[in-house]
């Protein structure tokens, strides 16, 4: 089964998951850097990591002003 498909399973949209399996491979990141590797507008991560906080699969650390 493909893994899109099991994080839809769980509850994740399409951009949320593009983000947590992007987390995953790349660990602690900026949203910038993120956002670049996804290829994924900055507003639509900063939506996605918010959300994934929220259900508890990712944590927001902020080092220095960012």
């Amino acid at each position: 089964m493909e893994i899109h498909l099991l994080l839809k399973n769980i509850g994740l949209e399409k951009k949320q998951s593009e983000a947590y399996l992007a987390l995953l491979k790349l660990g602690r990141t900026s949203i910038t850097e993120l956002a670049h590797y996804t290829k994924l507008k900055r507003p639509t991560v900063y939506l996605a990591i918010d959300a994934l906080e929220m259900k508890g699969l990712v944590s927001i650390i902020k080092i220095g002003k960012r």
